[in-house]
């Protein structure tokens, strides 16, 4: 399948054959998160409801989309961090909270977003622009998502209130988690 996709590309004037590694790299990347996202899914059915669910793991992806943040060394490394991170936050997330708590929860996971984001991987370099603009981008999806937040507060739609709650507080630790273990690195 990838073969074909890359194939057309090339054939069609999309992309050069120097570009081939760089597509072929993103087409995996893509179809393996999108693999996750299905037992995620189930995991999170079987644990909350569906709006939880997914609310939970669209904010956790839109933020995480420009933020970055820890990743683990291995697919399956990734996978298990990731059902177990999703079946606690989801637990937790399956009762009402009253709004103080919600901000409780909230604030300190957008502000280390808002400060903090995106992490420069040492894998990934980037530039200088990207840095910026991904800067930009995590902030605005931020407020898109506690823009939601509060209208889903308004509404009494608690659901999805938990689960963009629960899912910035993910990220917000994911993105916590790569400083200190890149800190930890540097000073061993």
């Amino acid at each position: 399948m990838l073969k074909l996709a890359m194939s057309y590309c090339i054939n069609h004037d999309i992309i050069s054959k120097a570009d081939i590694p760089i597509l072929e790299y993103h087409l995996r990347k893509s179809i393996v998160n999108n693999l996750f996202l299905i037992p995620l899914f189930v995991i999170g059915m079987i644990i909350s409801d569906a709006l939880t669910t997914v609310s939970f793991l669209g904010t956790f992806y839109y933020l995480r989309k420009y933020m970055n943040g820890f990743h683990a060394k291995t697919l399956v490394g990734c996978f298990i961090l990731s059902v177990f991170a999703e079946a606690v936050l989801l637990s937790i997330a399956k009762r009402e909270y009253p709004l103080l708590m919600i901000v409780f929860l909230v604030l300190p996971s957008s502000l280390i977003v808002w400060f903090l984001s995106p992490f420069n991987h040492s894998n990934m370099g980037l530039s200088d622009v990207e840095y910026v603009s991904c800067k930009y981008h995590s902030r605005l999806h931020l407020t898109i998502l506690l823009l939601i937040l509060v209208v889903s507060s308004i509404l009494a739609e608690h659901r999805i209130e938990n689960g963009i709650c629960f899912g910035i507080i993910l990220a917000s630790g994911m993105l916590g988690l790569a400083y200190i273990i890149e800190g930890r690195d540097k000073n061993a």
